[in-house]
């Protein structure tokens, strides 16, 4: 990026398309901060640190649910090996905030989902 180049090298999670913008809203990492960017400007992490990436987005004090859901949503949408799972411990992470989320259907059932495909427990 040459107009934001503080943004170059940062990551981000991707939340949403924008259509009237013909961008994609991300929220960057750490932080949450949102930001407007073309798809041409991003770059895809390898699954290790997409992993290690949502990993520590949801396991900030203070999680919303607005940053858990789509965080949730890409780590069931990723075909994670055991070795990544074991390696980033994203598993401990989940649990937790499927127990703090408990009451949010929605978030609790994407916590368990997740949880039972690593066979019912994390590594």
């Amino acid at each position: 990026l040459k107009a934001a180049a503080d943004l170059n090298g940062k990551f981000a999670l991707i939340l949403r398309f924008l259509p009237e913008k013909g961008r994609y809203e991300v929220g960057l990492h750490p932080g949450g901060e949102k930001k407007a960017v073309q798809l041409g400007n991003m770059e895809l992490l390898p699954s290790y640190e997409e992993v290690s990436v949502l990993r520590d987005r949801l396991g900030h004090p203070g999680v919303s649910a607005a940053v858990v859901r789509p965080a949730l949503r890409r780590l069931d949408e990723l075909n994670m090996s055991a070795e990544v799972l074991a390696e980033t411990k994203v598993g401990k992470v989940v649990n937790e905030v499927g127990r703090t989320f408990a009451g949010v259907d929605d978030i609790a059932e994407l916590a368990k989902r997740l949880v039972w495909r690593g066979g019912g427990k994390f590594p």
